[in-house]
């Protein structure tokens, strides 16, 4: 693996069952991303784009072929080392924010922290900085049911940044709000992961927001293609 790539693919396939067919989500990919590169990933529903970005994120598996990210092969790692790797080296951003009800947006922005079993104080200090960067400093005992949907997604945000990961999975991040609410959550993501040197992989139907990134692609038919 290159000292310059974060991330290295070879010959990725990835298939699934349906009824009696076998349909093939990624055919044979090929792809590496440089440390501190933004890329985008556009396509159809259904064309394969989550599949990707959770077999990046450990959180699915290809059929065959190599996925070397943050310097572990995926392929072989042990549950306990990809599980230290999804909360390590890696933050996920979702559509929906999937913050814990019954905790403040402080403690949502801790979790992952505590369960790499961080000093708290350390933990808490990180995560109130984090929480002013991204404007909800005031907010930080207040619920997510006391925040609007915006508020919950910079929650989400700042959580994904609490263990100072390498790579950065966003999956339609502003796909649930408006239009206002959007511009300030990709602002917020492009710039934090600037500031903290993070790669970025963002799955988005946004074209607009697609060529904000470095590196633009499009999967169609099972393949990345530069459109």
């Amino acid at each position: 693996m290159s000292s310059d790539n974060l991330i290295e693919i070879k010959n990725l396939t990835k298939t699934y069952a349906s009824g009696d067919d076998t349909l093939l989500i990624l055919d044979d990919i090929d792809f590496s991303l440089e440390k501190k590169r933004f890329m985008s990933l556009s396509g159809e529903s259904g064309s394969g784009k989550s599949t990707f970005l959770n077999i990046i994120g450990a959180l699915d598996k290809g059929d065959s072929g190599q996925v070397i990210s943050c310097g572990l092969d995926l392929g072989r790692a042990g549950e306990r080392e990809m599980a230290r790797y999804r909360n390590r080296e890696t933050g996920f951003i979702f559509q929906f924010h999937y913050l814990l009800k019954d905790f403040t947006a402080l403690e949502n922005v801790m979790m992952p922290g505590r369960i790499l079993n961080r000093p708290v104080d350390e933990l808490k200090t990180e995560a109130e900085a984090l929480l002013k960067a991204v404007g909800l400093d005031r907010r930080a005992e207040h619920y997510p049911g006391q925040l609007s949907g915006g508020e919950r997604q910079r929650v989400a945000l700042a959580r994904a940044m609490i263990n100072s990961p390498a790579l950065i999975l966003a999956d339609e991040p502003t796909g649930s709000l408006d239009e206002k609410n959007s511009r300030v959550i990709e602002e917020l993501l492009f710039s934090i992961c600037r500031d903290r040197d993070v790669s970025l992989i963002l799955v988005t139907h946004d074209r607009r927001l697609a060529l904000l990134a470095e590196e633009c692609y499009t999967l169609h038919a099972g393949k990345l293609e530069k459109p």
